[in-house]
């Protein structure tokens, strides 16, 4: 969606004009054949690459089902995100139909394209946009192909647990046998998981909790979470002032940083 969408000048007025979705597969295989997907997505993580137009994307999905509980941590490459955003539209002819990729005449300009000088001197604002682009969008928000894992299946889940995953930051840390990608996974019990996803050669994942440790006295959604540049010197100290706590979790496995959590 573009940043400083104003919206249509006849339709869609004040409402978005360059919004469009795509879906994000996180999901398992069953015992009978058919995937179980956490289909909530409750937060995301960029992690920059050499490439700055590409980044990892860590996200933490959730489950709608009252039947199955759980939650997961699914890797993307932005590159394939941006792919499907650059792909088919999907289109569905009424709600007893089932959504196939569109095949029609696509608009000028683009639906979802942002509007800017350089693109078109015509289109500066999104009440620029010719009204068959307008309608277009109103009935074809969504985007025929689905982005998948990198590993083609979660990188760590937490099922049958009294909590859930809430939030995510990711950091790169140096170890004695190499580098790894250490995930800091915030619950809704106030709780935080210090995580690695070690990548086997035929893609399998191998899910390694370092430490999970209670930050909160009190019981309570830890609503933010970020990585502080602060050094400290000791290997677990945690101060808690104003529902703000400050967390170093050093194992023994490898060296972190601190975390600022906010509830």
């Amino acid at each position: 969606m573009f940043q400083n969408d104003i919206g249509g000048l006849r339709s869609l007025t004040n409402k978005w004009t360059t919004f469009l979705k795509a879906r994000l597969v996180c999901s398992i295989p069953g015992p009978d054949g058919v995937d179980t997907h956490f289909d909530e997505l409750q937060d995301i993580f960029l992690l920059p690459t050499r490439d700055d137009k590409n980044p990892i994307v860590y996200a933490v999905f959730s489950t709608s089902s009252y039947i199955f509980q759980g939650s997961a941590v699914c890797v993307y490459s932005m590159a394939d995100i941006r792919a499907a955003f650059n792909g088919p539209f999907a289109h569905k002819e009424d709600p007893n139909h089932r959504w196939v990729e569109y095949e029609g005449r696509i608009p000028y300009p683009r639906p979802g394209t942002c509007p800017s000088k350089t693109y078109d001197p015509r289109i500066k604002t999104t009440k620029d946009f010719p009204d068959e682009v307008i309608s277009f969008i109103r009935f074809h928000p969504l985007m025929h192909r689905s982005v998948y894992p990198l590993t083609g299946r979660p990188v760590f889940t937490r099922v049958r647990v009294d909590y859930s995953l809430t939030h995510i930051v990711v950091d790169r840390v140096l170890a004695d046998d190499g580098q790894y990608e250490v995930m800091f996974l915030g619950t809704d019990v106030g709780s935080v998981l210090k995580v690695v996803s070690i990548t086997q050669e035929n893609w399998s994942t191998e899910e390694v909790i370092l430490e999970e440790l209670q930050v909160f006295q009190v019981s309570s959604p830890i609503f933010t979470l970020e990585i502080s540049s602060k050094k400290v010197s000791c290997p677990f100290c945690s101060h808690s002032l104003h529902n703000i706590s400050v967390l170093c979790l050093n194992s023994h496995l490898m060296h972190s940083p601190c975390l600022m959590m906010h509830a």
